[in-house]
């Protein structure tokens, strides 16, 4: 008959599951659940540069901020970069026009930052703080 105390020190042995790890192929849910948000605000963008496209010359738009890092919460809005042309004050008040409407069908806030070629040619926006994050940080869409 075995020792009983032995028997009983003995740790049974669990197999860690599949000897090649976890699928790296596919996300996890969290990730794609990420991705898919991120993919919904560039889509966003992406409807913002059209539609304004129609309107105003438009040379950039990224989509930036913490939507576009990541680490946004429900409450954030949508930071949107748009590069263009000097506008008029009416073409200013369109573009939050447009951004506006958008929002309003998604249920979120737009927030344009509006920057004129000319502005970041001849003057000292490109070297601005939020220029350069948005160029380092943000989306082109």
């Amino acid at each position: 008959m075995p020792d009983e105390g032995r028997a009983s020190s003995r740790k049974r042995r669990v197999s860690p599951g599949p000897t090649n790890g976890p699928c790296k192929t596919r996300p996890d849910s969290t990730a794609r659940s990420r991705r898919d948000e991120r993919d919904r605000w560039i889509e966003i963008a992406r409807r913002a540069k059209e539609r304004l496209a129609r309107q105003i010359p438009v040379f950039e738009v990224r989509l930036f901020g913490s939507r576009a890092r990541g680490d946004d919460t429900p409450e954030s809005d949508v930071d949107v970069y748009i590069e263009t042309v000097s506008l008029t004050r009416q073409q200013r008040r369109l573009v939050s026009d447009i951004l506006w409407e958008i929002g309003f069908e998604n249920g979120v806030v737009v927030a344009p930052v509006v920057f004129s070629r000319e502005d970041l040619e001849n003057g000292p926006l490109s070297a601005s703080p939020l220029y350069r994050t948005i160029k380092r940080e943000g989306i082109p869409v």
